[in-house]
């Protein structure tokens, strides 16, 4: 079971390389294009989804000749981020009854979809389209289910750890130029700590060496003092 999941998910990606010359992508909506005997789906939502929040899907069916539109809805799916299973989340009814369409002429509307909290990795959708054709001689009817990738899900928890990892780099870059900063006063103190220290060690020494030289001068006087006689 768990093969089939994995299998699946590997299609899913396979299939959205195959159709991307399909996809049109900007930096806001991503279009999806079906095109298949005389019939056109345009399927638009935004480019960046993420989970628990609503988005705003546009349908549009047009007819490339005149036909007939049985039916035609889409199917939402996305992955569980607990179990990983395939989970289809909702269904956009476009149309239930038939409806016929003239060369040229469409069928639009939006449809608000929230996203459930837990999906994770890829949200994809099916097309499930039935049109009929009549023709002067017979009639021809047509039935498809097309899988399109609607866009990949944004990992909030992802998204958090990658914001902190910003926040903690920049703090690291502040503590640094404090440290360097303090590094600096710490020399520049210690450098006039040591001006200072020679300075007061030169005074010291001139001191002593000038009394020593008083006290020289001092007992010399003394000795040459004459001898008084009495």
């Amino acid at each position: 079971m768990k093969g089939c999941k994995i299998i699946t998910l590997i299609m899913l990606t396979s299939l959205a390389v195959a159709i991307s010359g399909k996809v049109i992508a900007s930096t806001f909506v991503h279009i999806h294009k079906f095109s298949f005997a005389g019939v056109e789906v345009v399927i638009e939502n935004p480019y960046e989804i993420r989970p628990d929040q609503t988005i705003t899907i546009n349908v549009t069916v047009k007819a490339l000749i005149n036909l007939t539109i049985d039916w035609i809805w889409i199917e939402l799916y996305t992955f569980h981020n607990s179990a990983t299973d395939e989970t289809m989340f909702c269904n956009i009814t476009h149309l239930l009854t038939p409806m016929a369409l003239s060369s040229g002429q469409w069928l639009n509307n939006t449809y608000d979809v929230p996203i459930p909290q837990y999906a994770v990795n890829v949200l994809y959708g099916k097309i499930v389209l039935k049109w009929t054709i009549e023709g002067t001689e017979e009639t021809t009817t047509y039935e498809r289910k097309s899988t399109f990738i609607m866009g990949y899900l944004k990992n909030l928890e992802l998204e958090n750890l990658k914001n902190e990892i910003e926040r903690l780099k920049g703090e690291n870059t502040k503590l640094r130029g404090n440290l360097t900063e303090l590094l600096n006063n710490l020399t520049e103190i210690k450098n006039r700590y040591e001006g200072e220290l020679n300075g007061t060690r030169s005074t010291v020494a001139v001191l002593a060496v000038t009394t020593l030289f008083f006290l020289a001068t001092t007992a010399y006087l003394i000795m040459r003092k004459p001898k008084e006689y009495w």
